[in-house]
């Protein structure tokens, strides 16, 4: 990272802060405003690019895909947070049947239509058996 214009750089006009803020060019080409002490201390060292590469790295490490699917996504059968069903893959319709739906290898595959939510979460629940449950066996046994 460095300061852009004369060799001491451009002060950036903050008003209402303390600190001194500079103009910075970042390796990358973008530029950003960044505090003199962060400057200093090595605490910024780019505009975010690095971070975002890194970001990119951890992911790699992170998640892991096999024929198109992310194997955490399928072995996680966790609800999550905004789902308003309290099931994965199921909800209401407007005439208020229950509609149930996996995605597997890149595509969205519709259960049916069902009078009951039970029986909506029933036919996920076994079209989780019936395709992830052999999918993530091999994913192990090829990588064990």
């Amino acid at each position: 990272m460095e300061q852009s214009g004369s060799s001491e750089g451009d002060r950036a006009d903050r008003p209402g802060r303390m600190s001194d803020y500079w103009l910075c060019q970042c390796d990358c080409g973008k530029q950003c405003i960044c505090r003199k002490e962060n400057l200093r201390s090595g605490v910024t060292r780019s505009c975010g690019c690095l971070q975002e590469a890194q970001r990119k790295v951890n992911m790699k490490k992170a998640i892991h895909f096999m024929d198109g699917t992310c194997v955490e996504r399928i072995a996680c059968r966790k609800t999550f947070s905004n789902n308003t069903s309290g099931h994965r893959g199921v909800y209401r319709r407007e005439n208020n049947r229950w509609r149930a739906s996996i995605g597997f290898q890149g595509k969205s595959y519709n259960l049916g239509s069902f009078a009951t939510y039970e029986e909506a979460v029933q036919a996920r629940l076994d079209a989780e058996k019936r395709l992830y449950d052999p999918f993530l066996a091999k994913y192990r046994e090829e990588n064990s």
